[in-house]
């Protein structure tokens, strides 16, 4: 199978090949002759073409008409590709469809359609294990299997959630749900879920018992089990036409895989048979809005490898995808993208899917910055890839993930809609706003961290024995954390209790620890809404910051205490919510102090005057360190401090600006750097 070279940058263009209806003959060979001649001219070794998408709407299926005609199209863009040593790869856009798009399309695909909880039947979105759909969907299938691609990739629309179902309804304002399917609930799977579970419920009944919490683990048991099956046939159908052909997944966000009941090693051995597995993780934002949301490439990234290695426990390799949304620089600048495949090369990716052309039939030539980037950062790719950063462990204060509780019996929390579970994580995104490194860590590896951030969504996942364990070591909580420790009955070890919501905004906060250089004392904007914050009563703990109201009121914000089984425990008022307030830079201390302190000194600091990503890598007695720049301010020099002494240290830039490294015991002071807007650079040191 198909795993891309070890000493090159391993890009995966996906591309559209243009075909009738809606294109002519001479523009299908034109893209066809196109095609080849950029990826060999910016050293492109793989293509991935979209497969089986209605060609007015690509987030349903094709139909099995239109497939045969396309098929022999491909084919012969196949062999053109394959002249040149180019992979030739299958994005199977999709198997079952990812939403109708409030379009009734059930009349033109004519098989069993995806219900979701409320009733509501999709207008073209396959409902899995029906008889008329698998007989449609694997003669597709089969078709495709035949033209020997190196690589099927199944898009993410083999899911059990989030398949629109609801999206006209929330349009025409008649209910307000982000997310209302997490499960097919058509009579096929109804029957499917009472003999399993020698029940007779309606579907109102079972959706009832889901949400408040009763029936939540057999429910996502059934359907991480169905997805499973499903793979298995999946399996099944290519490789009973083209054993060499490896198949391949691409995922959601890793809670929402959680809530759906996915269990990543059954799922992959089902999907993947002998080849080690290949993954697609979602590595957004795709399009550009604020650039500090780009610390959400690193976040979704790492927390789907600790799951995934977590329940898979074998090898397997990513390929995350970088879109441009198929609409151009636009939509997303080319530096964001070239940020986002030096991260994606740091954090030790296999390669890089790159969706940099739209589903409409462009141009190639039409847009030769975008090849042209891909040739600047080939060097960093390789040089990052012959690291071998895929083996290094993350570094950073510890957040909890553990994708098999999200129905634990920890976790049984009333809910209005499912999609709440997946939902909640606050310091996830904290902390990387602030530059504070993070890594995620399953319940099974706490012992091995030093310091570990609880919000209300984490600790529900926590045994008692793993709470207390967290409870010797250093532990950052939110109010909605905290709370859930004190009625497991852990008050005693957190130097405060939690009292009532408060239910106005929080004005300021007063940080009692820090003063002005003249000496006056140091307030902040705060303004967390009301309902989101609480009183901490202090039972032995310091105060470490005050908020105020509007009316002048005062209440405990950070606290800090020392407890009698060794550890420290710092809590914040704020519950699930830190406010618009929060991200100053004398917070931005306060808190990198905290964690400091929490950590025991075991983390890594950096001090800079802006906002600044920070991804750390270690193994043995070298570290890496991956430092991007999300602001337009340009960073010059910055101070990194880690553990122990430094012994020689080098620097890797992407961006060829260079740059000078000053090393002083545990220091090394970066000056010359000169980074800009998504520009980031590597520091690589033996200690």
């Amino acid at each position: 199978m198909w795993e891309g070279k070890s000493e090159q940058a391993n890009y995966i263009l996906r591309y559209y090949l243009p075909c009738a209806p809606l294109f002519d003959e001479e523009t299908i060979r034109n893209r066809m002759e196109g095609l080849p001649e950029f990826c060999v001219r910016y050293q492109i070794p793989a293509v991935m073409l979209y497969v089986d998408l209605n060609p007015c709407w690509y987030y349903l299926p094709d139909t099995p008409e239109h497939t045969a005609y396309y098929v022999e199209v491909v084919r012969q863009l196949a062999v053109r590709l394959r002249e040149k040593g180019i992979s030739y790869q299958l994005n199977y856009q999709n198997l079952f469809g990812a939403t109708d798009g409030a379009a009734d399309l059930r009349n033109v695909y004519r098989w069993e359609m995806y219900v979701d909880e409320k009733g509501m039947e999709s207008g073209g979105v396959a409902c899995m294990a029906g008889e008329k759909f698998r007989e449609t969907a694997g003669k597709k299938l089969r078709m495709w299997a035949a033209t020997r691609p190196d690589v099927i990739w199944i898009d993410d629309d083999m899911r059990f959630h989030n398949h629109g179902t609801a999206v006209k309804a929330r349009w025409q304002g008649k209910h307000s749900g982000r997310k209302t399917d997490y499960g097919c609930f058509c009579p096929r799977h109804m029957a499917m879920y009472n003999a399993r579970m020698h029940t007779s419920y309606t579907r109102e009944e079972l959706v009832t018992e889901i949400l408040e919490g009763s029936a939540r683990a057999d429910w996502m048991a059934f359907t991480g089990e169905c997805m499973t099956e499903t793979a298995r046939w999946v399996e099944h159908i290519i490789h009973e036409v083209s054993p060499e052909t490896g198949i391949a997944i691409m995922t959601s966000t890793p809670d929402v895989h959680s809530v759906e009941g996915r269990h990543w090693g059954d799922f992959l051995e089902s999907l993947s048979g002998k080849d080690m597995p290949l993954l697609r993780p979602y590595f957004g934002p795709y399009s550009e809005s604020a650039p500090k949301d780009f610390f959400t490439s690193y976040l979704m990234f790492e927390q789907l490898k600790v799951n995934v290695a977590g329940q898979y426990r074998k090898e397997f390799a990513f390929y995350p995808e970088i879109e441009n949304t198929r609409f151009t620089r636009w939509s997303k600048s080319l530096a964001a993208t070239g940020y986002q495949i030096m991260l994606a090369a740091f954090l030790g990716s296999a390669g890089i899917t790159l969706s940099l052309y739209d589903l409409e039939g462009c141009v190639l030539a039409e847009e030769p910055e975008y090849g042209e980037l891909l040739m600047k950062l080939a060097p960093f790719v390789r040089t990052m890839r012959s690291w071998g950063l895929w083996e290094w462990q993350s570094d950073g204060i510890a957040l909890v993930t553990a994708p098999e509780r999200a129905g634990s019996p920890w976790n049984m929390k009333k809910v209005r809609e499912m999609d709440e579970l997946a939902q909640g994580r606050m310091w996830d995104t904290v902390l990387v706003r602030c530059g504070i490194a993070c890594r995620y860590v399953t319940p099974e590896h706490l012992e091995e961290t030093a310091c570990v951030a609880l919000d209300a969504c984490t600790a529900a996942l926590l045994k008692d024995e793993e709470i207390r364990l967290v409870l010797t070591k250093g532990v950052l909580l939110d109010a909605g954390a905290a709370g859930i420790l004190i009625r497991r009955g852990f008050g005693a070890c957190l130097g405060a209790e939690v009292g009532e919501s408060v239910e106005c905004v929080s004005a300021s906060e007063l940080l009692c620890t820090m003063r002005h250089q003249d000496n006056s004392p140091v307030r902040v904007p705060s303004r967390i809404d009301g309902g989101k914050w609480s009183h901490l009563l202090l039972k032995g703990a310091e105060e470490l910051s005050r908020l105020m109201t509007p009316g002048g009121r005062e209440y405990p914000g950070f606290t800090e205490f020392r407890n009698s089984l060794g550890g420290r425990v710092v809590i914040y008022a704020g519950n699930g919510a830190v406010g618009d307030g929060f991200y100053t830079n004398y917070r931005v201390r306060l808190l990198k102090g905290i964690c400091g302190r929490l950590s025991g000194g075991s983390s890594v600091t950096v001090d800079n005057g802006s906002y600044m990503l920070l991804c750390v890598k270690k193994r043995k007695n070298e570290m890496a360190l991956f430092a991007a720049n999300l602001t337009a301010d340009r960073v010059d020099e910055m101070m990194i401090c880690v553990p122990g002494k430094v012994k020689s240290a080098s620097l890797t830039d992407g961006n060829g600006t260079g740059g000078e490294l000053e090393v002083a015991g545990n220091e090394i002071h970066c000056r010359g750097l000169n980074l800009g807007l998504y520009e980031g650079a590597v520091i690589r040191l033996q200690r």
